[in-house]
């Protein structure tokens, strides 16, 4: 990409960011690491944005203060997550990513339960939607990081027509089925779905398996995105969680769940093997879309596509807590791809 585009994403990630924010951070880490003056890891940061494309909370994450160049440079960035998706993603097609009944009507094989869109439907249909599932997920089409999505259960819509009306009004047209969740992950945190975020590329033989990140909600949300406040913790294929769960929004390692205080570490993911292949061939269903964020539920009768995300996070996979010789992901990329990862 060019010059003016990399200086455009640059711009945009100032601008996002805040000066006193960064401070904030460049204390936390000096609290956490002693030998590393604040002074010197707010200006440190400031570099870094610079020099890698990174923000400040990618810099506590990745553990950048301290780590040497050559291990810098292995760390995927917003610049090559953009550019990846680019090269991955035919733009025509993006659009099956980024609507998420166009989405479920395309990946429909893999979602394992009803879904409607409320626009086509009346408001007796809706009514009898709701009263053939005990409970209902409403989401706004084009939003992600959980913003707008609403949980009804049967007993909540006493008046279809109402709730029949508000979702219209807020343009809140996807209605789905309620999805019912493994027992084993109900035990890990009942009041949500916990879902595993699977990226899937194209490489040289087709999709491959890239990563997998582990989402917990906490405080009783049915949501587990972290932007909303979850956990996270990375898991490898064969479903076993090795490392303590992050919460990105506080910056601290659980190693237990807060609500449920199940144990993170060794808990392991049922039917991990099944959910890596539904990827897979789901991935292969539209070849022109080939860098894929899927968010999988477990269920009792096997794992099944929440939604499908067109720019996979390239954060959470690369917390250094997971990492121990210090690397990010971009090594894994390259070898996958056959190629060197593209950068804007």
């Amino acid at each position: 990409m060019s010059k003016c585009n990399r200086f455009t994403v640059l711009k945009a990630r100032i601008m996002s960011g805040s000066l006193s924010k960064m401070w904030k951070f460049a204390k936390d880490i000096h609290a956490e690491k002693k030998r590393f003056p604040t002074l010197f890891i707010f200006f440190d940061m400031g570099f870094c944005i610079l020099r890698y494309g990174i923000g400040y909370q990618e810099y506590r994450g990745y553990h950048f203060a301290g780590k040497k160049a050559r291990l810098r440079k292995t760390f995927m960035t917003i610049n090559h997550n953009i550019a990846l998706t680019r090269e991955q993603n035919r733009k025509d097609k993006n659009v099956i990513l980024k609507d998420k009944l166009l989405l479920l009507e395309t990946y429909k094989d893999f979602v394992g339960r009803e879904f409607a869109d409320l626009r086509k439907i009346s408001v007796d249909e809706f009514k009898a939607f709701v009263e053939r599932h005990d409970y209902i997920i409403a989401k706004p089409v084009d939003n992600f990081g959980g913003l707008g999505i609403r949980k009804y259960t049967r007993e909540d819509v006493t008046d279809a027509k109402a709730v029949y009306d508000d979702l219209m009004k807020n343009r809140i047209y996807d209605i789905e089925e309620g999805i019912h969740q493994h027992p084993e992950m109900s035990r890990l945190y009942p009041y949500g779905i916990n879902t595993l975020r699977i990226a899937t590329i194209r490489g040289k033989n087709g999709p491959e398996f890239f990563y997998c990140i582990l989402r917990m909600g906490v405080n009783k949300s049915f949501l587990d995105n972290a932007t909303s406040g979850g956990i996270y913790t990375f898991v490898k294929r064969d479903g076993l969680c090795r490392y303590n769960a992050y919460a990105e929004k506080k910056g601290i390692y659980v190693s237990k769940h807060p609500d449920t205080g199940v144990v993170i570490k060794g808990f392991r993911v049922p039917m991990m093997k099944e959910a890596i292949e539904l990827c897979i061939k789901a991935a292969n269903t539209v070849p022109e879309l080939g860098y894929i964020g899927w968010d999988v539920s477990i269920t009792e009768n096997g794992p099944v596509i929440v939604e499908a995300n067109d720019i996979p996070g390239y954060d959470m996979p690369q917390n250094s807590a997971w990492h121990k010789d210090g690397k990010g992901i971009l090594p894994d990329i390259e070898r996958i791809l056959g190629h060197k990862c593209p950068k804007i």
